[in-house]
């Protein structure tokens, strides 16, 4: 099969590999018909180690082989980002994922996909999932002021969470002048701020009339992080969803006097089933935020642009099967 394969650092190449193996009897063996690019892959392309890896862990795809599991050929699924040992062997990041033709996932973390769902949408559950913990952690509640802090996939999805969920008024802040721009064409949140402008603290306070209830901190940046910490009201909640590497500092001292509550959310696998069947009801309108469709061949390029940082991307899916059939024709 074709993959997408890390051979050095920030280096992908597209190579024919072995078609998975399966190791349980009732592993899945999966076409995939669509794969998204996460920011966390990005982060593993810089990396000088996982050379060999394919990458790509928001997925769908038709089932194969069922080898002995509950699934039949031809079924559409998606897959929860585990492997056999949790999060500990995640594909596409501790194990190879979905930037290939197929892949064998354990039946325990395959899911079916209703036809209201459409393919696109599919390789959007994991960051719909990502998004929707943060906002449900975060306890919004009907007339909640809620500030969402990074305007890429998962801001932008917490924010049509928080208002699906009752916010009376979501701000949503980005430093990224094409992001920016991107965030004002698509978002659900009522306002969009620079995050660049010096005077965005005022500005924010005046915009909420005071302050806000819930922050959804998605840039683990210090200065954003702090940002953050000043627009909560005394009580008020965070919920940390940006991954850094680094350390970020905080003024701990506004964290005690205004008695905030700070929390992190990993992993969308418990709320992976419950997104499923809110997205069947089509209460969002996922692909508008599909900035590029792309195959195996132009993962490379791609990600050169997004790491350039004015491609204004908000999603990439990769389409590995059609990348296929058009080198076979």
């Amino acid at each position: 099969m074709q993959a997408c394969v890390k051979e050095a650092k920030k280096k992908l190449v597209v190579k024919n590999v072995q078609i998975p193996v399966r190791i349980e009897d009732d592993d899945v063996l999966i076409k995939i018909s669509k794969v998204g690019i996460c920011g966390s892959d990005l982060h593993l392309w810089h990396l000088e180690d996982r050379i060999g890896l394919i990458m790509g862990h928001e997925f769908c795809g038709v089932v194969v082989e069922p080898g002995a599991s509950i699934f039949k050929a031809g079924e559409r699924v998606a897959v929860i980002p585990k492997g056999p040992r949790g999060y500990q062997s995640t594909p596409g990041v501790l194990a190879d994922g979905a930037y290939a033709e197929y892949f064998m996932a354990a039946a325990k973390y395959v899911t079916r996909i209703p036809d209201d769902i459409d393919d696109c949408e599919a390789s959007m559950i994991e960051p719909c999932g990502i998004a929707y913990k943060a906002a449900k952690k975060a306890a919004i509640q009907l007339g909640d002021k809620v500030l969402v802090e990074g305007a890429g996939i998962i801001g932008l999805l917490a924010a049509a969470w928080a208002k699906a969920m009752g916010a009376a008024y979501v701000a949503l802040t980005e430093v990224n002048p094409q992001r920016l721009q991107a965030a004002r064409d698509l978002t659900d949140a009522d306002a969009v701020f620079d995050s660049k402008n010096p005077n965005i603290g005022d500005e924010l306070l005046k915009a909420s009339h005071g302050g806000f209830d819930k922050v959804i901190e998605c840039t683990a940046v210090s200065s954003a992080v702090n940002l953050g910490l000043d627009m909560l009201k005394p009580g008020g909640k965070m919920i940390f969803v940006g991954v850094t590497y680094n350390h970020v500092p905080i003024n701990a001292l506004k964290l005690v006097m205004k008695e905030l509550v700070i929390e992190g959310i990993f992993g969308s696998s418990v709320v992976f089933e419950e997104v499923i069947e809110i997205l069947s009801q089509q209460i969002f309108n996922l692909k508008k935020y599909i900035s590029k469709e792309i195959g195996l061949e132009d993962i490379q390029q791609t990600f050169e642009e997004l790491e350039q940082g004015d491609s204004g991307y908000i999603k990439v899916v990769i389409s590995p099967q059609l990348t296929f059939e058009d080198n076979e024709a």
